[in-house]
């Protein structure tokens, strides 16, 4: 009986840490995506800017428009 309720209680503990380890797993590829995506928004509007106002620092020189 008592064996029984140590497997139970390992198998609880090993589906709780695995959920765990996916939840972080999740968070940080979330967190990844926006980070990404925040940065591509980030470009795109130093570029429309650069454009709008024709203005040409040696940074951007170099990227094809």
């Amino acid at each position: 009986m008592l064996r029984i309720f140590l497997l139970l209680l390992i198998g609880l503990l090993l589906l709780l840490f695995t959920t765990l380890l996916l939840l972080l797993l999740l968070l940080f590829v979330t967190l990844w995506v926006v980070l990404l995506l925040l940065t591509l928004i980030f470009v795109l509007l130093i570029r429309l800017l650069i454009s709008h106002f024709h203005i040409h620092p040696l940074i951007v020189r170099d990227m094809p428009y």
